[in-house]
This record gives C-alpha cells, sequence and structure tokens, in this order.
C-alpha cells in the first residue's frame, strides 16, 4: 500500500515553479503577439487596448494580419532577400500562438464562432492561398548515409588534431596527409563548419548538416 509522507519545501518550490510553458514557448508567443498589437496600432493609428475594438474589427484584424504577412527564407545566404508569404506550418504557428495570448491576455477567443464566425473561412482561404503558392510542404532531405557520417567526424578529428598540435610537426604531418590539400589553407573554416555539423549532429531532415556535407571534397 502507498503512504504519503509530508510535503517538503524544496518539493512544494518545485511544484510551484514548474508545469509551465518551456521557455522558448513563452518567447515565441509573445513575439508574434507583440508584433500583432504594433501592426494593429499601426493601421488604425490609435494606442487602444485591443480588448476595446469590436468583434467583427477585431476579426479582421486577425485575419488581415495573416493574409499581409511577409518573411524573410531561413537558409539562403543571398545578398538581396525578397520577402514572401510565410510556409503553411510557420503560419499556423503563429496563429496557434496569437490565438493562445489574445486568449489568456484579453479572455479573447476566436474559436468563439458566435462572436468570429468568419475567422475560420478566412483562414481556410489563407491556406488555400498558400498551397497555391507551393508553400503548403516543407522540403525533406535524405537521411545521410552512415559512411558519410562517419567520414564527416573523421575529417573534424583531423582538423582538430592538426590545430591542436601545430607545434609538433610529425603529429601535423601525419593528419594533414588524411585531409584533402584543397582544405590544407582552409583548416579554420573547416573547423568552423565541424562545429556546426556537431550542433546539428542529427542528421536527419536537417537542411544545414544537409547543405555544409554536400560541400565537402573527401
Amino acid at each position: 500500500m502507498p503512504r504519503n509522507v509530508p510535503l517538503s519545501v524544496l518539493d512544494e518550490e518545485k511544484i510551484e515553479s514548474g508545469g509551465g510553458l518551456a521557455k522558448a514557448t513563452e518567447r515565441d508567443r509573445e513575439i508574434i503577439y507583440k508584433q500583432f498589437i504594433s501592426w494593429v496600432s499601426d493601421q488604425t493609428k490609435e494606442n487602444r487596448d485591443i480588448s476595446l475594438y469590436d468583434d467583427t474589427d477585431l476579426e479582421r484584424f486577425v485575419w488581415t494580419f495573416f493574409f499581409t504577412m511577409r518573411v524573410t527564407p531561413k537558409g539562403k545566404f543571398v545578398r538581396n532577400e525578397k520577402v514572401g508569404r510565410p510556409k503553411l506550418n510557420t503560419a499556423l504557428k503563429h496563429f496557434s500562438q496569437l490565438k493562445m495570448c489574445l486568449k489568456m491576455k484579453h479572455k479573447i477567443d476566436l474559436d468563439d464562432a458566435c462572436k468570429f464566425p468568419n475567422i475560420k473561412k478566412k483562414m481556410k482561404a489563407f491556406r488555400e492561398q498558400l498551397a497555391e503558392e507551393g508553400l503548403s510542404h516543407t522540403t525533406h532531405h535524405s537521411e545521410i548515409p552512415a559512411d558519410t557520417i562517419d567520414k564527416i567526424y573523421k575529417l573534424i578529428y583531423h582538423v582538430d588534431m592538426v590545430l591542436s598540435n601545430r607545434e609538433n610537426k610529425k603529429v601535423v604531418a601525419e593528419h594533414l596527409a588524411e585531409i584533402n590539400p584543397v582544405y590544407h589553407n582552409k583548416l579554420h573554416h573547416l573547423a568552423q563548419w565541424g562545429a556546426q555539423v556537431n550542433e546539428n549532429s542529427i542528421f536527419k531532415n536537417v537542411n544545414i548538416c544537409y547543405n555544409l556535407i554536400h560541400r565537402i571534397k573527401f
């Protein structure tokens, strides 16, 4: 049979501090909420509490906010980035974040069909627009082969040995022999590249790893 013991001060503190949202989730929700509030203020030229707008205006603010949302593409290292609509998953995530913030901060429930009868229809049209523009799918790369991963870690190891044993010419020569000569004058770049690979060591559908790996000549 189970039994109970007195609740310790430490356990009580853990209970009080735990069970909430992850810090990153709270931060992301706050970012999209503040962006929405700022956008509404810009559109109306007012600094009014969002809960003071009538339901019809608020509904229009929400779907217009998403229809006019633009983002810069991630992972594209170009000098003149063009802005475009967000991908579907990103947009839906932001919509969910905004809904939760409005509900928690202002008791505004966008899922209430009586108060906001058109929001589902408008957001469905928004999803269809993203689909027409080819933004409803996420591109996934195939898994990096195991032998390629092995080569990567061996390369990183040899680079590290060269850079950390510069005073020992024998060790340097031994490990340089294992590195493609085209990279002998770019060892620091390889080291930085290796650090990025290590930070993204799950090699399934990780764009940064996929792109970096296929720039290397073994």
